[in-house]
């Protein structure tokens, strides 16, 4: 595809476009078609919002552990993700389904690594947020009004409690900093002191 890119913006160039036009309209294509894989997905979804409400840049677990974890995301932000036939119905076929999403999560900065083991034989998930190891490490200064809209964005996408978590396969829920339960409604308005 490089070499496609190439010939058409000499192309584009010879019929009297600025330099660099096309390229830019070529990246700009391809990100609108990452967005809409992402957006046609509920597991990416999900995934992408898991990966923000991390407490740190890297997280590993089982299939098993990271299904229950984003059924418990969906059920507090969409309920009716599940319902979808694009939703895995069991961890199983999990993987299969990060798999088919993995390119364009990267493209969001998460970086999904599948069919690894741990010391046990188990077989785990590790997901990386690229973009808090980014922020972690600052390389330039950012300007106050981007900083604004990061704040907003971040106070905005504030849709679910990462720390609460459904008991067992009941409607109720708790959560993993205090031994408060509840439901979901009352649940997801808690803050732990």
């Amino acid at each position: 595809m490089a070499d496609y890119a190439e010939w058409c913006e000499i192309i584009a160039r010879c019929m009297g476009f600025e330099d660099d036009e096309f390229i830019k309209a070529y990246e700009e294509n391809i990100s609108n078609q990452n967005d809409e894989v992402i957006e046609s997905s509920p597991i990416a979804e999900v995934l992408i919002l898991f990966a923000r409400e991390m407490d740190t840049d890297y997280w590993q677990g089982t299939p098993t552990l990271l299904y229950k974890k984003l059924t418990d995301i969906a059920d507090q932000i969409k309920p009716e993700l599940k319902r979808s036939s694009l939703w895995p119905k069991a961890s199983n076929t999990l993987t299969s389904r990060i798999n088919e999403v993995e390119p364009n999560l990267k493209e969001k900065g998460i970086e999904v690594i599948t069919g690894e083991r741990d010391r046990l034989g188990n077989r785990v998930i590790k997901i990386n947020n690229l973009q808090k190891k980014e922020k972690e490490t600052p390389s330039k200064e950012i300007p106050l009004s981007e900083e604004k809209e990061e704040c907003n964005i971040n106070k905005d996408e504030k849709l679910f409690n990462p720390s609460i978590q459904r008991l067992g396969y009941s409607d109720t829920w708790e959560c993993e900093r205090c031994p408060q339960t509840g439901d979901i409604h009352y649940m997801k308005q808690h803050i732990c002191t």
